[in-house]
């Protein structure tokens, strides 16, 4: 034979709040907040009211809202079970770590953006300092070089996945850029709208590329 196993029996209070019409309110502020109306009972001079018909609740559940002012001097009872308080937590500060945060991991020396679409994502972020380069290299956002041709061609290579107003500044490093070219590899986007690499080749050489979005432009 099976038997029913003895567990606590949790209770909630049956809450009782009594008004009194005068004729023209509809709205009579309960003592506790009701999440629905059908968790409301109404009586009016010791006739139930049906809900939804008769009687709703406010949005906030403060409020029983009849659909016409009760009787003047009409007894109003109301009967519900008090609603469970919302327990809401406030994040302390410094309590959040990456870990929580809906991205990939990032390497040193990066910084969390957004992309300004609700997207989060670790960036590389540069110094203002000018960098030397005198060998082929891969270009970030934010990098200011100065190019140094003087033994060997060069190639820069554009980030593979640049967001709007990424920039970099270049500047001819070795004065030889129409001797030995600098090349700008495009790296699967377009530059001027074009789907070319670029050659610069004349010495003294300062610039910078941005993306809009679209395409690389030059600007001086």
């Amino acid at each position: 034979m099976k038997f029913l196993k003895r567990q606590k029996v949790d209770t909630a209070e049956v809450q009782e709040d009594i008004f009194t019409g005068n004729g023209q309110n509809t709205d009579f502020i309960l003592t506790f907040t009701v999440i629905n109306v059908k968790q409301l009972f109404v009586s009016i001079d010791g006739l139930t009211q049906e809900p939804q018909n008769a009687y709703s609740v406010s949005l906030d559940g403060t409020k029983v809202v009849f659909s016409e002012a009760p009787p003047n001097t009409s007894k109003i009872v109301c009967k519900y079970i008090e609603a469970a308080p919302l327990n809401v937590t406030e994040i302390s500060d410094n309590s959040v770590g990456i870990a929580k945060l809906a991205t990939a991991d990032g390497s040193a020396g990066q910084a969390l953006t957004t992309t300004g679409a609700g997207v989060l994502q670790f960036r590389s972020v540069k110094s203002a300092d000018i960098e030397y380069k005198n060998t082929d290299f891969t270009a970030v956002p934010g990098q200011s070089v100065q190019v140094d041709t003087s033994v060997q061609a060069i190639t820069l290579t554009l980030p593979s996945s640049p967001v709007q107003n990424d920039s970099i500044q270049i500047v001819d490093g070795g004065g030889t850029f129409d001797t030995r070219n600098l090349t700008i590899a495009r790296n699967g986007k377009t530059i001027m709208g074009h789907a070319e690499d670029l050659v610069v080749n004349y010495n003294q050489a300062s610039f910078g590329l941005v993306y809009n979005g679209t395409t690389w432009r030059i600007f001086g």
